[in-house]
């Protein structure tokens, strides 16, 4: 990779996750794109950018320079990978007052956690120190994709 990437952009990108997009390091310039997956189906099934109109050349440019030249990108880990679930489970499982990990825990196990969650945290006075527990999961996170594939 020429360029190397702000570890904070990788991490910020990886809070972006959705189902329908995904997000690429280009090893080559160290910009982060997002191609949906409608993008990436529409190229498999075109030979050439060019045999497009030129409204979608320029909307297809990112997915088509993926799948042409995939040892050009990256994948960022996704939302499965990053797993928030399990961070959160772990944020509930470190909180030191037996109550609030109680009543956290409890409300992890129903419908509708993660907004639940984070109602209780907000009404507990520790929303804070949930963001900062999850941050530093996502940067562990990324740090360890970056070694995984040698990004400086």
């Amino acid at each position: 990779m020429r360029n190397p990437v702000q570890l904070e952009t990788i991490v910020e990108e990886m809070g972006f996750s959705l189902d329908e997009s995904t997000a690429f390091l280009n090893n080559e310039t160290g910009e982060i794109v997002w191609v949906t997956s409608e993008e990436l189906n529409a190229v498999e099934e075109t030979e050439a950018l060019e045999d497009l109109p030129e409204w979608q050349q320029k909307e297809l440019e990112f997915a088509f320079d993926i799948v042409e030249n995939p040892e050009k990108y990256q994948r960022l880990p996704d939302k499965y990978e990053i797993d928030e679930y399990r961070i959160m489970e772990n944020f509930c499982l470190n909180v030191e007052d037996d109550y609030k990990r109680g009543t956290l825990i409890k409300i992890i196990k129903r419908k509708g956690a993660f907004r639940r969650f984070k109602v209780q945290a907000d009404k507990f006075g520790i929303i804070h120190e949930w963001y900062s527990f999850r941050d530093k999961c996502y940067k562990e996170t990324a740090k360890e994709w970056c070694e995984s594939f040698g990004i400086e």
